[in-house]
């Protein structure tokens, strides 16, 4: 698997192979993870507050996402400000757990370094 489809299928960032959020998915808790990984044992949160970076991460991705729709929807089919806002509005509503789950996986990817010792 590579770093990819680990990110995409919110795999652990060391080995590859385990699961970073709990199954099934809940609309309660939709960030539940699993404290350590179930193949390698890479501890999921390193210090109290790690995933406060990840909200970096949703801005950027949610901005490169959310901009240029509204200028498609500016530009391309004239709407308004206001229905601009409603779309955006229900845009963010939809993609809101995916893109903070995503983050999270990204943003584990970025500081936890892959081992090739856990290939096998």
């Amino acid at each position: 698997m590579n770093i990819y489809q680990s990110i995409l299928f919110y795999k652990c960032p060391r080995c590859r192979k385990g699961d970073l959020f709990e199954k099934p998915f809940s609309i309660k808790t939709p960030l539940a993870m699993h404290k350590h990984c179930a193949n390698c044992n890479q501890d999921f949160e390193p210090e109290p507050g790690f995933y406060y970076g990840a909200m970096y991460i949703s801005y950027i991705i949610a901005s490169v996402l959310l901009l240029p729709l509204s200028f498609v929807s500016v530009y391309f089919f004239g709407l308004q400000v206001w229905q601009v806002a409603i779309v955006l509005v229900v845009v963010g509503m939809l993609l809101y757990i995916r893109l903070l789950r995503q983050s999270r996986a990204l943003f584990i990817h970025i500081v936890v370094q892959f081992d090739e010792h856990y290939l096998n």
